[in-house]
C-alpha cells in the first residue's frame, strides 16, 4: 500500500512539473475505459511512451507493465520503472521468464490491466515497426484477456501533442483460433493500419 501511493506521488509530481511535454491528443475510440484483466500493446517509439498509457487510463492503480530487464542498465529508464508496477523479463533466457510470466498471467487474473510493448526495443526513429514478439499473446490467452492495440506517436517537444490512436478493443475470443505467432501479426496489423489514421 505505501509502495503504491509513493508510485502515485511521485508519478503525479513529475507529471505535474513536465506537462508541456506530456500534451497528447486522442484519436479512434471514444470512450476509453480498459477492462479489468485487459491487455494494452502498443508500438514503441520513446521511453517516454508508458506515461501516455497511464494518462489514457481511468484505473491507474490497476496498471502493470511487462518490461525488458535490459532497462536497468540506463539512468533514467530504471528511475521511470521505479515509478510503475514492473515486471522484468530477460531476452533470450526462456527459464527465467517462467516466473514473471506467470505472475502476469496471476495479476490478469485478479483484474490487474497488463501493458506490454511487444516489439520489446525502442524504435527511435519513429519510422515502421519491428516484428512484435509473440510472448503477449501466451499469457493473454492463458487469461482469456481482451486485449487493446495502441498506436502512440511521440512528440516531445513542449506544448506539442503526442499522437494516440486507441483501437477498439479485441476479446480473446476473436484471436484464439489463431497460433500464437499469427496472433501476434494479426495484432501488429492493426496498430500499423492505426498510423495511418492519425494524419
Amino acid at each position: 500500500m505505501l509502495k503504491r501511493i509513493v508510485r502515485k506521488v511521485f508519478v503525479g509530481l513529475f507529471l505535474f512539473l513536465f506537462w508541456p511535454f506530456f500534451l497528447y491528443r486522442k484519436y479512434g475510440k471514444k470512450d476509453i475505459n480498459f477492462a479489468d484483466g485487459s491487455t494494452i500493446i502498443a508500438n514503441h517509439y520513446s521511453d517516454f511512451d508508458p506515461f501516455f498509457i497511464y494518462l489514457l487510463a481511468k484505473k491507474r492503480d490497476r496498471l502493470f507493465f511487462i518490461t525488458n530487464a535490459g532497462v536497468k542498465k540506463k539512468w533514467i529508464t530504471r528511475i521511470f520503472c521505479s515509478l510503475f508496477d514492473c515486471l522484468y523479463v530477460e531476452e533470450d533466457e526462456g527459464f527465467k521468464n517462467v516466473r514473471p510470466i506467470f505472475d502476469a498471467i496471476k495479476k490478469l487474473k485478479e483484474g490487474k490491466v497488463m501493458v506490454i510493448f511487444p516489439e520489446g526495443v525502442i524504435r527511435p526513429t519513429k519510422e515502421g515497426f519491428f516484428e512484435f514478439n509473440k510472448g503477449f499473446v501466451f499469457i493473454a490467452r492463458k487469461a482469456n484477456s481482451t486485449i487493446y492495440p495502441l498506436y502512440i506517436y511521440p512528440d516531445l517537444l513542449p506544448f506539442k501533442r503526442t499522437k494516440v490512436y486507441v483501437n477498439e478493443p479485441v476479446p480473446f475470443e476473436k484471436i484464439k483460433e489463431k497460433d500464437d505467432l499469427t496472433a501476434a501479426f494479426y495484432l501488429q496489423s492493426i496498430i500499423m493500419d492505426s498510423s495511418f489514421k492519425v494524419g
